[in-house]
């Protein structure tokens, strides 16, 4: 079995969709890893509060991120490399999880032009894993490498 027919060697792709949060998915061996009780998917984490309470705060490597660092009068590209290496940081997470073949990315932060390329610069010194960019059709994500 394949994870997708782009891809028909590899076994394992993980899917990362950068838009208002962060979608999560794993395709392996030509499934969708849905999980146990089918909620696998959205990339969530939380923080400690220095008064012991949790919280989840706003991811700060999506679309929604960059908007807000320009509001906040940084320049464009300012915010782009700001996400970017954010982005960075969730892909290495991703790739030492994981391990998979293939890292897909899709969502709104990749039409800005240049972020793709400054997310690659800034991976290729702290892991090997090979990314591969979706045309942000319908079909993103695993959907998206289950597909082609």
């Amino acid at each position: 079995m394949y994870a997708s027919k782009q891809n028909p060697t590899l076994k394992s792709i993980s899917a990362l969709t950068v838009g208002t949060d962060i979608g999560f998915s794993l395709l392996y061996n030509g499934e969708i890893f849905t999980g146990g009780n089918n909620k696998a998917g959205e990339y969530q984490y939380y923080s400690l509060l220095p008064n012991g309470e949790f919280y989840k705060p706003r991811p700060l490597c999506t679309g929604s991120a960059i908007l807000n660092l320009l509001n906040q009068g940084l320049s464009l590209e300012k915010a782009l490399d700001e996400t970017a290496k954010n982005l960075v940081c969730l892909i290495t997470q991703v790739h030492n999880f994981y391990d998979p073949e293939l890292i897909y990315l899709s969502g709104v932060a990749f039409r800005y032009d240049g972020f793709y390329e400054l997310v690659k610069n800034y991976l290729k010194p702290l892991c090997s894993c090979k990314l591969q960019l979706s045309d942000n059709s319908v079909y993103a994500g695993c959907l998206g490498a289950k597909h082609y």
